[in-house]
């Protein structure tokens, strides 16, 4: 759903801030409606848009060069946008999402080999990938995208066991 910059209500206009757009989006999201789901399997590179906020994506990147690159919206013009992306199948190619300028807040976690740790990373960035040619993404790893506007924030959770990093952010 996309909220508008303005709205005309009984003959007045009245602008909205990012504050009041992103307020209006979470009253949505918790209003009941049903989370639209989209799986996307193998090679894709799609672009998103605000008309895209709100979904899930289930994702299965696997085999060949099988790889899935999402661009994000223009951040200036999608504040409220949200969207969740779960791994559905183990996947052995990068899943990555770019945005158009280093504007992407990320902190991820993941699991040490041991398994008794877990790594965490912060930074700002360009690009986000799971690094699943390395390292496997696994059932369940997920990664939520939010935006107000001014930068996107993102939280990457992995069950993945591995010294080697699922999360890079370049």
């Amino acid at each position: 759903m996309a909220i508008a910059k303005e709205v005309t209500f009984e003959g007045l206009k009245y602008t909205l801030d990012n504050q009041d757009r992103l307020a209006a989006t979470v009253a949505h999201q918790s209003a009941g409606n049903q989370v639209p789901v989209e799986s996307i399997t193998g090679a894709a590179t799609p672009t998103l848009t605000m008309a895209d906020s709100g979904k899930t994506y289930l994702l299965t990147a696997s085999g060949g060069s099988n790889t899935i690159a999402f661009t994000l919206p223009a951040v200036e013009v999608s504040a409220g946008f949200h969207a969740c992306f779960i791994v559905k199948a183990t996947s052995n190619k990068d899943i990555s999402w770019t945005s158009g300028a280093d504007n992407m807040i990320v902190s991820t976690t993941e699991f040490t080999a041991s398994g008794n740790n877990q790594s965490h990373v912060t930074d700002t960035c360009t690009t986000l990938t799971m690094n699943a040619d390395t390292v496997n993404a696994v059932v369940g790893d997920k990664v939520e995208i939010w935006c107000d506007g001014t930068n996107y924030f993102i939280k990457g959770f992995s069950n993945t066991q591995n010294n080697t990093a699922i999360f890079v952010a370049s």
